[in-house]
């Protein structure tokens, strides 16, 4: 059982009718040999002719004359190339007098050219073989290029977001530190003369700066480990609603206005202390930023996931403020928010770790006033 012969559609664009007879000759004797190729040709004798099939049809070469009716010379070759973005290999054909518009043609993105009269049906072949080739290399290195370009471009701006994230991690570290060596400064140089009232207060001030450092180095360590991709995660099936509630407990939010809707047949498929995590930054948040009410609701999505709103009726996101508010570093909720302790980096925490076991981390609006910020997570299996 023999292989079938590779089919080649050719397109000749050609308006001499006895040089397009010759080619469709040649082509003929080329589907007499035994090179186990096949090729059907297509012939038009305009240059617009040629745009209309290559747009309707797919082609694997071109066999462009440069002197057509309706263009001329190496802008016949050009305005082709322009036209059709995902042309096939072009073989310009030229007269003996045309070498300078065949070699200008090849620059302008031709894979070859042939010299009319001079070449027999071997030579043909073979241009057309190795323009096909060629044309391939080229696609292939126009493919990697594009490939090495947008590494480039990613590098670029992962190296951007390198220095502004070290820069804002310098600023926020430097707060603290700064507290904690004047204050521990002014102690060790006027002890004496500091009422035990003022050294209580100032080792008080001490040790909420410790505190605020330590947080702060915590959450920089858990985004490091989000956006390289090494998150420690251990997914197990966990109770939404008993995770919310140890969380309410945990920051006597039932005392402070904060009400739970969740069912607690309600299951999720996450880290359990990754939950917690989450769930207690979008409380705090709202006990922090929102007014009463507050409340903690769960709604399935599909039949595969359950979204999880944490909803406040306080003042809102500003708009300026709400495209950026997942970004690190940045905070906002309302004139108030830049009274209020913290280091922004607590909702870039939430959605790294939500996208991290397969959800998702967003804001909306409350209606009519206030916030909703919502997790999106896998439900167990039933």
């Amino acid at each position: 059982m023999t292989d079938r012969p590779n089919h080649l559609r050719v397109l000749l664009v050609e308006d001499n009718p006895g040089d397009a007879r010759l080619l469709q000759e040649q082509l003929a004797d080329a589907n007499r040999s035994s090179a186990g190729v096949r090729y059907d040709a297509t012939v038009v004798d305009r240059l617009e002719a040629a745009l209309q099939q290559l747009e309707e049809f797919a082609f694997d070469v071109v066999l462009l004359d440069l002197t057509l009716p309706d263009a001329s010379g190496t802008e016949t070759c050009r305005r082709l190339l322009e036209h059709v973005p995902a042309c096939p290999p072009v073989i310009v054909l030229t007269g003996n007098a045309d070498h300078r518009a065949a070699t200008d043609a090849v620059a302008a993105g031709a894979q070859d050219y042939l010299v009319k009269g001079t070449f027999d049906t071997d030579l043909l072949m073979r241009s057309i073989e190795y323009a096909r080739e060629r044309h391939r290399a080229r696609l292939q290195l126009e493919q990697a290029l594009a490939r090495e370009t947008e590494i480039v471009d990613r590098l670029q701006e992962l190296d951007r977001l390198k220095t502004r994230f070290v820069a804002m991690a310098s600023h926020e570290l430097r707060t603290p530190l700064a507290s904690i060596a004047g204050f521990s400064a002014t102690l060790r140089e006027r002890w004496e003369a500091t009422t035990d009232e003022d050294r209580l207060a100032y080792i008080r001030i001490i040790d909420d700066q410790s505190a605020r450092l330590t947080r702060l180095v915590d959450d920089l360590l858990v985004l490091s480990r989000i956006e390289s991709g090494s998150l420690d995660a251990s997914p197990g099936e966990v109770s939404l609603h008993d995770v919310v509630q140890a969380v309410v407990t945990d920051l006597d939010a039932h005392e402070r206005g904060i009400e739970v809707s969740v069912e607690p047949s309600v299951r999720v498929l996450v880290d359990p202390d990754h939950l917690e995590q989450m769930l207690l930054n979008y409380m705090s948040n709202a006990l922090k930023y929102g007014d009463a009410p507050i409340t903690v609701q769960s709604r399935p999505h599909g039949d595969s996931y359950v979204d999880v709103l944490v909803r406040d009726r306080g003042d809102g996101v500003p708009d300026d403020v709400a495209p950026l508010l997942f970004e690190e570093f940045v905070r906002g909720r309302g004139h108030s928010a830049a009274r209020i302790p913290g280091t922004g980096l607590g909702l870039s925490i939430v959605r790294g770790l939500a996208r991290a076991q397969g959800g998702d981390a967003w804001h909306e609006p409350n209606e009519p006033s206030g916030s909703v910020f919502a997790l999106r997570l896998p439900t167990a299996p039933t």
